[in-house]
């Protein structure tokens, strides 16, 4: 990934900016994803908390 971003736009910006874009992008993905599974893990613990309420 950083080759790409290096290759893209190393004659745009500095490399700070380029590392700063970067990161950005890796903590975008890492919250998407920590929101999804947080959402998972919800949505099954109220699953199976209605499950074993049934009687």
């Amino acid at each position: 990934m950083e080759t790409k971003y290096y290759e893209k736009y190393s004659s745009k910006m500095p490399i700070e900016e380029i590392q700063d874009k970067i990161a950005e992008h890796i903590i975008s993905n890492y919250s998407y994803y920590t929101a999804f599974a947080g959402g998972a893990s919800a949505l099954t613990g109220a699953i199976l908390s209605e499950l074993t309420s049934v009687k």
